[in-house]
């Protein structure tokens, strides 16, 4: 089956690697080098549908690594996954959809390249800063700022008191438009 690997999160002696094509994440050994790929966690054998395009991407660690939060950006849900027990449940998010990209913890926000569709079917891209309950079975939306949609934030790093988002120029590409140089744009997180 075709394999998109996409984001990674390292958690003890492994890596979780999302996979953009399948709605699958996989798990190396990185003990001794890397080691073989495993089909560690399958979200569609805890509910999400077998017939949607989940589009696996941003993953993070979360309750100390007890806990993964992997975004689904084709149906924008959040996945908690429980490293332990190897099982998967949407986070609430009230109502909201992110269709998250790459995300990063500051303090206790998660932020996310969030990259959504108005109801009109405009395409937006977002930051958006969501707080996790202490268990990640919940979420809210605590700010949402609108990305210039050419640019198509891809992911989030955080590194002394600045956000880092690389801009793709995704969206640029699809119409022709995307030249060099492409850009990292740094700031203070918002609040």
């Amino acid at each position: 089956e075709p394999h998109l690997l996409n984001d990674v999160c390292i958690v003890g002696d492994y890596a979780y690697v999302t996979d953009s094509e399948r709605p699958v994440v996989w798990r190396f050994g990185i003990r001794d080098g890397l080691g073989e790929p495993e089909e560690w966690l399958d979200i569609t054998e805890f509910g999400a549908r077998k017939d949607a395009v989940h589009y696996l991407n941003g993953i993070v660690a979360a309750c100390q690594g007890k806990v993964l939060i992997a975004a689904a950006q084709g149906t924008g849900v959040l996945w908690r996954l429980d490293v332990a027990a190897a099982t998967a449940v949407p986070v609430d998010l009230g109502g909201e959809l992110v269709n998250g990209d790459g995300m990063v913890w500051v303090g206790d926000l998660l932020y996310v390249c969030d990259n959504s569709d108005d109801p009109d079917g405009t395409v937006r891209m977002w930051l958006t800063a969501l707080r996790l309950s202490g268990d990640a079975r919940t979420a809210e939306l605590a700010g949402r700022w609108e990305r210039p949609l050419r640019d198509t934030p891809t992911t989030v790093a955080y590194l002394d008191g600045r956000l880092y988002v690389v801009n793709s120029q995704f969206m640029a590409e699809h119409d022709g438009t995307a030249a060099p140089p492409f850009t990292v744009t740094a700031f203070p997180p918002p609040a």
